[in-house]
């Protein structure tokens, strides 16, 4: 059997720590008397002799289960069993190095909701001898957890998803008009040192849908960056948020594939909630994830009407 110290070392140096945590290809340890491909009791152990031939091998480890918790449905589950079987060694004191288990449990709470469906429809991963239902198991560790170690990793506080506001905004800005329009995906706004979150709406005429061509933006909004509460609703003619002129018409016809499923912007969401939780504690925008959300939904908009997002945006 391969060492598990080796292991590690071997996958940091080849950059595949995820392959190993897995127990993608080389790195599969099973056998006849132990099905599963991995082991994570010996991976954590591995970790810790690891150290001191390399003493960042925790922090990649660490990165590596953040990555699988944001990755798929059954990366996740076998990512969050990981920090089940790690709390369970440290509590012990069988193990020494530290895993930012606030940092974890924040990005498991973002992504749960991301992978729902699909761990509700997982009844066994081979790949770790695991049969059952997977979002009950999630929750079983978590009651374990915090019984046993008084630390709580899921749990149904925090901040309203994206998600939820989202929703709620369509159906509330301009209450509820049926004058035929849409409304933008929300973007964070920044105005006077405060952060919000903010829509836009345009409106269309079967000409235009015909044509494929629609007018500018006219309204917009701002959000309570928290509750998702609308705060103001204005006219682009009393406050402006963008330069582009009104005498023209935007193209919003394109060849381009959209992905407009429900997964994929559950994911995009997800990664909001995670940039607005951090502003919302920190008062600070991770500026790198932001972009990671707003290139996300950009894929999905027409050209010519995705500089109103750039527009609107901080």
């Amino acid at each position: 059997m391969n060492n598990a110290k080796d292991l590690l070392l071997k996958a940091k140096e080849k950059d595949e720590m995820i392959e190993c945590l897995l127990g993608n290809g080389e790195y599969n340890t099973s056998n006849r008397f132990e099905p599963s491909h991995v082991n994570e009791n010996r991976i954590l152990f591995g970790v810790q002799d690891a150290i001191n031939a390399d003493s960042s091998i925790a922090v990649c480890f660490e990165n590596a289960l953040c990555k699988m918790l944001e990755t798929g449905a059954e990366t996740f589950f076998i990512g969050f069993r990981y920090i089940v079987f790690y709390i369970d060694l440290k509590s012990k004191n069988k193990i020494e190095f530290s895993l930012d288990i606030p940092r974890l449990s924040k990005i498991a709470n973002n992504y749960i909701c991301v992978y729902e469906t699909q761990l509700k429809r997982i009844d066994s991963i081979p790949q770790i001898a695991f049969k059952g239902n997977a979002y009950e198991r999630l929750y079983s560790l978590n009651a374990i957890t915090r019984k046993e170690y008084d630390i709580t990793l899921l749990d149904d506080k925090g901040i309203i998803r994206s998600s939820e506001i989202f929703k709620k905004l369509t159906q509330t800005v301009l209450n509820g008009v049926k004058i035929p329009h849409n409304i933008s995906q929300p973007v964070i706004f920044h105005e006077d040192g405060k952060f919000y979150l903010a829509v836009f709406v345009f409106f269309y005429s079967k000409e235009d849908i015909q044509t494929g061509a629609v007018d500018r933006p006219t309204m917009w909004a701002i959000t309570d960056i928290e509750t998702g509460e609308i705060i103001k609703e204005y006219e682009t003619k009393e406050k402006e948020f963008s330069d582009a002129p009104y005498d023209v018409k935007y193209n919003v016809r394109s060849d381009a594939q959209y992905d407009t499923s429900k997964e994929y912007y559950d994911k995009a969401f997800a990664i909001l909630d995670s940039v607005r939780e951090k502003l919302i504690s920190s008062g600070k925008l991770y500026s790198l994830e932001y972009k990671a959300y707003l290139d996300r939904i950009l894929a999905n908009i027409p050209q010519e009407y995705q500089r109103f997002y750039r527009d609107l945006s901080v």
